[in-house]
């Protein structure tokens, strides 16, 4: 088959994906909040593995922090190939009434920088994996709430498996349009194919998050965000993980500082979508107590005050003990009482910070 036909093809298919997804509009969506506000989640130290959602973790936070969380992030890890729906976890959610926010990590181990074994981007395409992928999205389906999902988090990150270096890098002549970096081609049309899938099945209530860093890497044309992106009719709300300080080794940056560096970047992905800032947190610093207080609270008042960032509609605190034993690294918003109150009174500062998030549409 000659390129020509090949991208003729490819224009029919997507025209059909175009369609079927029209229709699969009318959703049980997560929406924006009203304009002056955002969405306050969190990341509630769900074990080793991200993956195990606790009842206890969960009202602890919302106890030091004095609100509700609209929303509990957490992991779905697909180990030793086993693509399964994170049943107890969302069940978890389910009893406290927050709305999971899972990341679907398509990985057979817990490897970073280098390909999965297992997990092939291309074999997504193809459909390799599409018979688990049924069962997860009917799984999802009978929940009757909904579900914020987001496919290979951090995706232009060279850290992740399905991150471009390890699925074709710049090379643009060995898998679909000439004219697109293979890499981020194929987990574009990876992810496309997810959603098509869920749609197909008339799943109803997932809300697709997008997810990226502002620390891309490597810095090269080929790993900008637009590459990856399944595109505005596929994608509900646009994610960016933004982290301070994760080691005692590393640079301090402000929030805003490193949010704007990336800021561009995402107005080249998409001018119209919500965001969320998927992931962010800092670590204490052994010479400034008060570093991570400050950082805190800039980073949140630098959302709620600078228009420039009017777009970011929510928000999830990484409250993880880090990635060091002895919590020598600790992200734990109560690491110290001065950043537990830098976060305590920014949400009760004003009605800006928002523990109930709008639902669009009718259940299932």
């Amino acid at each position: 088959m000659n390129r020509s036909r090949t991208h003729l093809m490819a224009i029919l298919t997507l025209l059909v994906s175009c369609t079927l997804l029209l229709n699969y509009a009318h959703a049980l969506k997560i929406l924006p909040p009203p304009e002056g506000t955002a969405y306050f989640g969190a990341y509630t130290d769900a074990g080793p593995a991200a993956d195990e959602v606790s009842i206890e973790k969960i009202k602890e936070l919302e106890s030091q922090l004095g609100q509700s969380l609209a929303f509990v992030y957490f992991s779905n890890n697909w180990f030793n190939g086993d693509i399964h729906f994170p049943t107890k976890s969302v069940e978890v959610c389910q009893e406290a009434g927050r709305i999971p926010y899972i990341r679907l990590m398509p990985w057979s181990e817990m490897r970073v920088r280098g390909s999965d074994p297992v997990f092939k981007m291309i074999d997504f395409v193809k459909g390799q994996y599409d018979e688990a992928l049924t069962r997860w999205a009917l799984d999802a389906k009978k929940t009757n709430m909904p579900l914020m999902l987001e496919f290979g988090p951090e995706v232009n990150g060279n850290w992740f498996a399905w991150n471009g270096a390890w699925n074709g890098g710049g090379t643009s002549h060995l898998y679909g349009d000439p004219t697109y970096p293979d890499g981020p081609e194929v987990y574009r049309d990876a992810y496309r194919h997810i959603i098509e899938l869920f749609a197909k099945l008339d799943v109803r209530n997932v809300t697709w998050v997008f997810h990226i860093d502002s620390a891309p890497a490597p810095r090269i044309w080929w790993n900008h965000s637009f590459y990856y992106y399944p595109g505005d009719e596929y994608i509900d709300w646009i994610g960016v993980s933004v982290f301070g300080a994760q080691l005692p080794s590393h640079r301090w940056s402000r929030f805003s500082q490193k949010l704007n560096q990336i800021w561009n970047e995402i107005e080249e992905v998409s001018r119209d979508k919500p965001i969320v800032i998927s992931e962010f947190a800092a670590i204490e610093d052994r010479v400034d107590p008060l570093r991570k207080s400050q950082w805190i609270e800039e980073a949140l008042s630098s959302l709620r005050e600078n228009p420039k960032f009017h777009r970011v509609k929510a928000v999830s605190y990484w409250n993880s003990p880090g990635w060091l034993p002895n919590r020598a690294a600790n992200f734990q918003l109560n690491s110290s009482p001065p950043s537990l109150e830098s976060v305590r009174k920014e949400l009760s500062a004003g009605q800006f910070w928002l523990g109930q998030p709008l639902i669009q549409g009718d259940s299932q």
